[in-house]
C-alpha cells in the first residue's frame, strides 16, 4: 500500500517574519554617511586632478629640455612650445630654465646654443647680472622673459578655460607662417568652445522637454518677452431713474437735511423780498 505524498504548493510562501522598521535616527545616519562619501570623493577627484596636471607639467619640462632638434627651430616646435607652457606658472618656467642650464643648453627652449655659464666660463660669469648666465645672449633672455611675463600665477589645476593665458612668441621670432598657424589654432579653439556651448544648451533643452531647431545656441530658446496688453477697465454703473444722480447701487437715500435746507432758503428769500 503506497503512502499518499502531500501536494506542495508552487506559490511563494509568505514569510512570517515582519520587516524591521527603520527609525528616523537610522535614516539620518544613512543620509549623513552618503553626504560624507560624496565630500570625500569630491576631494579625492580634486587631488587626483592636481596630480595629473603636475605630472603633465613635469613631462612638458622633460620634452622641452631637448628642444630644438636642429639649430633653427621649426614652426611645429614653436607651436608645441607655446601649447605646453600655457599650463606653466612662472616657477615652472624657472624650473625649465634650470634644467636646460644643467643640460648645457640655453634657457630659451627654442635656442640650441650653450649658456654663457659654459661658453664664457665661471671667471667671466660673475660680471653678468644674476641669472643672466643661463642664456646664450641678452636676446634669448629677452625672449624668455617675454614668455614668462605672459604666464599665469594661478595653478593650472585651479584655472577655468577662460583663465588660460594666450601665450605668444616675441616679435623677433614670429614669421608669417607662424602667425597663420597661431590664428588657425585660435580659431580651432574658439570653434571647439562654441560647439561645447551648443552641446550644453541642447542637453539643457532636452531636459526641459524642448526641441532644438538649430545648432545655434541663441535659437534653442527665445528670450523675447512680450507684455500682454491690459484690457480697458469699464466700471460698473448701476441703472437709475432719470434725475436720480444720488443713488447708491440703485438705492435712493432719503434727503432730509437737503429738503429742510431748501425750505429755510425759500423762507429767507421771501423775507428778503418783504424787506
Amino acid at each position: 500500500m503506497s503512502s499518499a505524498v502531500p501536494a506542495k504548493s508552487i506559490l511563494k510562501q509568505k514569510s512570517n517574519t515582519k520587516a524591521t522598521e527603520v527609525t528616523d535616527e537610522q535614516k539620518e545616519k544613512v543620509q549623513k554617511d552618503r553626504q560624507n562619501l560624496n565630500i570625500a570623493l569630491k576631494h579625492a577627484y580634486l587631488i587626483q586632478h592636481r596630480k595629473d596636471v603636475e605630472d603633465a607639467i613635469l613631462n612638458s619640462i622633460v620634452v622641452l629640455v631637448d628642444y630644438p632638434a636642429a639649430p633653427t627651430f621649426s614652426t611645429r616646435e614653436a607651436s608645441t612650445y607655446l601649447n605646453l607652457v600655457k599650463a606653466f606658472q612662472p616657477s615652472d618656467f624657472d624650473s625649465l630654465v634650470e634644467e636646460r642650464r644643467i643640460d648645457g643648453k640655453c634657457g630659451y627652449a627654442l635656442c640650441a646654443n650653450q649658456p654663457r655659464s659654459l661658453s664664457l666660463g665661471e671667471a667671466a660669469v660673475w660680471k653678468l647680472k644674476k641669472g643672466m648666465g643661463d642664456w646664450c645672449s641678452n636676446d634669448c633672455a629677452k625672449k624668455a622673459f617675454y614668455i614668462k611675463a605672459q604666464l599665469s600665477e594661478v595653478p593650472a589645476w585651479e584655472r577655468v578655460p577662460e583663465e588660460q593665458p594666450d601665450v605668444q612668441l616675441h616679435q623677433d621670432d614670429r614669421t608669417d607662417e607662424m602667425e597663420t598657424a597661431v590664428r588657425r589654432a585660435n580659431r580651432t579653439a574658439r570653434v571647439d568652445e562654441w560647439r561645447k556651448k551648443v552641446a550644453d544648451n541642447e542637453e539643457l533643452a532636452r531636459e526641459r522637454g524642448e526641441k532644438t531647431t538649430s545648432f545655434r545656441p541663441n535659437q534653442v530658446m527665445a528670450d523675447t518677452i512680450v507684455e500682454k496688453q491690459p484690457k480697458p477697465f469699464k466700471p460698473f454703473m448701476a441703472e437709475s431713474a432719470p434725475g436720480d444722480y444720488g443713488s447708491i447701487e440703485g438705492y435712493q437715500p432719503k434727503q432730509y437735511g437737503k429738503a429742510k435746507k431748501s425750505t429755510n432758503d425759500s423762507d429767507d428769500y421771501e423775507s428778503d423780498e418783504a424787506d
